[in-house]
């Protein structure tokens, strides 16, 4: 005999019900596993005039395959935490675009930036990640 852990939303019997739209947890349905690490990175870039430029930063997992992972990234020039960002610097002539990629041991963080104006732009990128030890299979 397998027994499930279920419980369900208000008004729905977690007795009867099946629709997984319908409940908070069962544990008939694969979770996301726990928190292997809470991180806070940041990556600076500097842009010259008429240029473009790339700038790296990452984090070590180490678990010999691509987790789950969740990254937000805010910007000097946004207000907002986003999942990626495209932003524009003030001068309105210039983009910088954030965005992170999961590697087999790393959790890279990737910022770009095209700058089409005659002054330097300079930003700093803090991404905000958290990995799970969910295996992708990928």
């Amino acid at each position: 005999m397998t027994y499930v852990l279920k419980i369900s939303k208000e008004g729905y019997n977690v007795l009867t019900e099946n629709n997984p739209n319908n409940l908070i947890f069962s544990s008939e349905f694969n979770t996301l596993k726990y928190s292997l690490a809470n991180s806070t990175n940041q990556v600076s870039i500097v842009v010259p005039p008429y240029s473009d430029g790339i700038s790296f930063g990452f984090v070590y997992h180490g678990l010999g395959y691509s987790p789950f992972f969740i990254s937000y990234v805010k910007s000097n020039f946004e207000t907002r935490i986003k999942p990626y960002m495209l932003a524009r610097a003030p001068n309105g002539s210039s983009l910088l675009f954030a965005s992170a990629l999961c590697s087999s041991n790393y959790i890279f963080f990737i910022v770009y930036g095209l700058n089409a104006s005659n002054v330097q732009v300079d930003d700093n990128f803090t991404f905000y990640t958290k990995i799970y030890k969910n295996n992708l299979g990928l």
